[in-house]
């Protein structure tokens, strides 16, 4: 791992339970779907969006499926 959870103390059963409890993935997280929304829809033309983004999505929908 690039970092670790040393030194990131939790203070409440809620916070030691949270989904993201290190504060440099919930970064990362924050990070990507600003990039998602902000960042990809201005940068990407047609042929990114209709050939290449299509068949991620659809492959990670069919990821998604498998694991429910």
């Amino acid at each position: 791992m690039i970092y670790r959870e040393a030194g990131q103390f939790k203070t409440s059963y809620n916070s030691d339970q949270a989904l993201l409890p290190i504060a440099q993935d919930r970064f990362f997280v924050i990070g990507l779907l600003v990039g998602a929304y902000f960042v990809i829809p201005f940068v990407a033309n047609d042929y990114w969006l209709d050939s290449i983004f299509l068949q991620f999505f659809i492959y990670a929908l069919a990821a998604i499926g498998l694991i429910f």
